[in-house]
């Protein structure tokens, strides 16, 4: 386990489009967090199922994330708003990761694994998942055991969620970078 930075993870149920849910997710973001963490929002791909449709990623120094989760602990929605908040929980790298395996443009798969998964190699068997970034849960609070992101061509993706959603204690599917103009 690496432990210098914390990844925060936090996911959205809504039915809100981006361009309806971006300036409810700043304004979030803005009031309950410092600027000392680099944010990330990800949409869901169109066609691609999961009860997230937005997923949002703050890395941390492991010394600042604790206040940052404790501020946003009672936060479950934005006020009138249709958005529910999960808070995943902070995670740090599994294994040290050499180069920024992911893709900034293009389409990602994250799994978010439960903590009752006990091979963690079924993964690494499944033909066009390679080279994942794996978080492993930082807390015994956090909602899942591992969140593990991989660059997937969006071509073999669907395929690949067809594959996943076959195994029990996953949630997975396919997001990209929520790119909104204001």
């Amino acid at each position: 386990m690496v432990k210098n930075n914390v990844f925060q993870f936090i996911c959205y149920a809504t039915t809100l489009t981006a361009e309806e849910f971006e300036p409810e997710w700043d304004r979030y973001v803005q009031k309950g967090m410092n600027k000392q963490n680099d944010q990330q929002l990800l949409e869901q791909v169109p066609g691609s199922k999961s009860r997230y449709k937005f997923v949002s990623k703050h890395t941390w120094d492991e010394n600042a994330i604790q206040v940052a989760i404790n501020n946003r602990q009672s936060a479950k929605h934005f006020p009138q708003h249709k958005v529910k908040l999960v808070q995943a929980g902070g995670y740090v790298l599994a294994a040290p990761v050499k180069k920024n395996l992911l893709s900034e443009t293009g389409t990602r798969l994250i799994l978010f694994i439960g903590h009752d998964e006990r091979d963690m190699d079924f993964y690494s068997r499944i033909p066009g998942l390679e080279n994942p970034v794996t978080y492993q849960a930082y807390y015994e609070s956090c909602a899942f055991a591992y969140i593990m992101e991989y660059s997937v061509d969006a071509d073999n993706a669907e395929s690949l969620l067809q594959q996943l959603k076959l195994r029990q204690g996953i949630d997975a599917a396919c997001y990209q970078e929520c790119m909104v103009t204001h």
